[in-house]
């Protein structure tokens, strides 16, 4: 064969390649509404709805508080500890303390005190070296975000909008995990963190963790639809409530309301003011659990938070589900078979223990009435049994024996 009929062979296949490639559908995603569009010179959103600290200080003693009570559980009494050292008994210990030789934190120790890992003891001026103890772990890094609208919380988008992503520092060995969502028209305080299990424990509807939105709304709230919002309103996917409901002022047609909430559904909050004939122009959210959105952080810039708020919040939110036993609500099953009026809650027949049954059946005497009556009952078909069966016949007595042996030998 020529070499030039291969060489354009190989050249059609090449072809054939690329043009294959260059025709690869792109699968498109359903379109979903994500409300009305924000102009991008919008104002700001006013101080008065933004908090002066980022970090709630309750939330912070709090944790503070939780996070000293899980290091008094691991303390240990410094004699003991010296003595486990191999320093000497725990009576000579005592003796070192009481003669002031002994240290904590460049404090002088006294009997029965307590330490804990990180505490620093020294003997006689130097430092003495424990046993190695499991290290406290490293704080998760939490960052805050001001997402401004026009922004999808994704990492790739087949529309090609700009993703919040865009705008966090790179960081090595580990990646930014968004805390929830917000629509791509939706503004405000967006969490990332590093740590999937403290993304989970945030966003999980059964902790219940409390958001704050902004809302500015079209429409007037009348007395009626404020009550549906804070009792509860009748969603597609399940009724929905706001905890808090507070009137912030406003023009005449657009009116601005703080809310509060304690689930994240996809559009909620928008849905919500739907169903009650109010329009939401603008959504911004102030608050995520213990983080609220700064007054002073520019749309589409970050602020990390401080490893020590970070440290607080996890004991605190720990101390809290351990006050409640770690119990889970119940969760509602949807579908599945209905019930045919069977009563599932009927206790299951009980079924008599055989041991006591037949221990009370002797004691009562049925037992030897039975036997009775089953003696009768042989001797009265004793004069029709078969041949073989009756006294002295085939299989009865042995002849010439004193004693029968059972059944004689078969021929």
């Amino acid at each position: 064969m020529p070499q030039e009929k291969v060489s354009d062979k190989k050249e059609k296949r090449v072809e054939g390649r690329g043009k294959f490639r260059r025709n690869k559908r792109v699968r498109e995603e359903p379109f979903e509404d994500e409300g009305m569009a924000v102009p991008e010179d919008a104002p700001a959103i006013d101080a008065e709805l933004c908090a002066a600290q980022i970090f709630d200080p309750k939330v912070l003693a709090q944790g503070k508080a939780a996070k000293k009570n899980e290091l008094v559980k691991q303390s240990e009494k410094l004699h003991k500890v010296l003595a486990d050292l191999g320093l000497g008994s725990r009576r000579d210990m005592e003796q070192l303390i009481v003669e002031g030789r002994i240290s904590v934190n460049s404090e002088p120790a006294f009997l029965g005190q307590r330490v804990m890992p990180g505490d620093i003891v020294r003997l006689n001026g130097r430092i003495v070296k424990r046993m190695a103890q499991g290290k406290q772990p490293k704080a998760p890094r939490v960052l805050v975000y001001h997402k401004p609208a026009g922004q999808i919380v994704s990492m790739r988008d087949p529309q090609g909008r700009p993703s919040v992503f865009d705008n966090l520092p790179k960081i090595s060995g580990a990646r930014w995990i968004a805390v929830g969502r917000l629509d791509f028209n939706t503004e405000g305080l967006l969490l990332f963190t590093t740590s999937g299990e403290l993304a989970n424990r945030l966003m999980h509807p059964r902790y219940e963790i409390e958001r704050e939105y902004a809302v500015r709304a079209a429409g007037v709230m009348t007395d009626e639809a404020k009550e549906l919002l804070t009792t509860g309103v009748e969603l597609d996917d399940g009724p929905a409530h706001f905890s808090m409901l507070e009137e912030k002022g406003g023009d005449n047609l657009n009116r601005w309301y703080l809310v509060r909430i304690s689930e994240g559904r996809n559009r909620e909050v928008r849905r919500m003011f739907a169903a009650v004939g109010l329009t939401v122009s603008r959504l911004i959210r102030v608050r995520y659990g213990a983080v609220r959105l700064p007054a002073d952080l520019a749309r589409g810039t970050t602020r990390e938070l401080k490893p020590d708020w970070v440290q607080a919040w996890m004991a605190q939110l720990n101390a809290a589900t351990s006050s409640t036993g770690g119990k889970k609500p119940a969760v509602k099953k949807v579908g599945g078979k209905k019930n045919t009026g069977r009563s599932f809650n009927r206790k299951p027949e009980r079924i008599p223990d055989p041991m006591l049954s037949t221990v009370n059946y002797i004691a009562s005497g049925s037992l030897g009435a039975a036997q009775g009556a089953y003696g009768r009952a042989l001797a009265r078909t004793d004069d029709v049994m078969p041949p073989p069966f009756k006294k002295g016949g085939k299989f009865g007595k042995s002849k010439g024996s004193g004693k029968g042996k059972g059944f004689g030998k078969r021929r």
